[in-house]
């Protein structure tokens, strides 16, 4: 055999070599991470793996109940809910997603107050109040509110601290045991002026931890009263040598005054009273 032969042979085997690696060599694959924020928020399907170099993979994004997507972030890009990435290189992908907010419910109309209630306004015309024809001012206390009045209106501009608060009025169903139910209005004047309206109520049901034991709540709801953000719970509590009570109060925060209407009753009284309970706290108006 010639040489020349020989090495025409030699090549062949040599390409036939290389060509066989190249044909057993696998294709390279890359890794696709995917994460989703927040993490309960939803999920993205295919959810990572390992890929062929060169192959399309399309993500989309399904979000959970709440939620919507909203964004691909780090090796892809968008606000379609699905998006196709070509895998030629290994691949981090993150599935953003938002908080549905919800549609604005229409304000509730302001609850008229019961043609039937009397309404009391005091002399100074600061406030009014309405509550059931047959309950009665309680004597002795609205002489004494009055000069309250006057010497919180007084005291709005000072540093006074929690605490100093003042009953303005009382009014409740003359019993053989007393007023039960009845109504009082109190108000506080503050020296904490950054105090918010949350902030206002909590501090107030703290008080009435304060004075009360087994306390627990049943309902707590935030509304609008007069134009005025209002809150008004319901709850009952034991004070220590009278028993245990029902109540209702509601809490309102103007300028740096604290006004509270508070509604009490005894506990299987409570659903014979609990509709004019709610009318009554609403029906505070606050004139000045």
């Amino acid at each position: 055999m010639s040489k020349k032969k020989l090495a025409v042979i030699i090549v062949a085997c040599i390409i036939g070599v290389i060509v066989g690696v190249a044909i057993a060599t696998p294709t390279p694959t890359y890794t696709l991470s995917v994460s989703v924020y927040p993490p309960e928020a939803g999920s993205v399907s295919p959810s990572g793996g390992e890929y062929e170099s060169g192959l399309q993979v399309t993500l989309t994004a399904t979000p959970t109940s709440g939620y919507t997507f909203d964004y691909w972030a780090l090796a892809a890009s968008g606000s379609s809910n699905t998006v196709t990435i070509t895998m030629n290189s290994d691949k981090i992908i993150s599935a953003h997603f938002k908080v549905v907010e919800p549609s604005p419910t229409p304000e509730e109309p302001e609850p008229e107050i019961p043609a039937h209630f009397t309404t009391y306004t005091d002399e100074l015309s600061l406030f009014s109040i309405s509550y059931p024809p047959e309950w009665e001012p309680i004597p002795g206390v609205i002489e004494e509110a009055e000069q309250a009045v006057k010497d919180i209106i007084s005291s709005i501009a000072s540093d006074l601290p929690v605490g100093n608060s003042s009953m303005l009025f009382m009014a409740g169903l003359p019993t053989m045991e007393g007023f039960m139910p009845n109504v009082n209005i109190v108000v506080e004047p503050l020296a904490e002026t950054m105090w918010t309206h949350d902030e206002m109520v909590t501090a107030a049901i703290e008080g009435v931890k304060a004075v009360l034991s087994d306390y627990h709540e049943f309902s707590r709801v935030k509304t609008t009263i007069d134009n005025k953000t209002a809150t008004i719970i319901e709850f009952q509590g034991n004070y220590a040598g009278f028993g245990t009570y029902r109540f209702v109060h509601m809490y309102l925060l103007v300028s740096k005054t604290v006004w509270g209407v508070g509604c009490t009753t005894l506990p299987d009284e409570y659903s014979k009273w609990e509709d004019d309970f709610d009318a009554i706290v609403r029906s505070l108006r606050i004139l000045k």
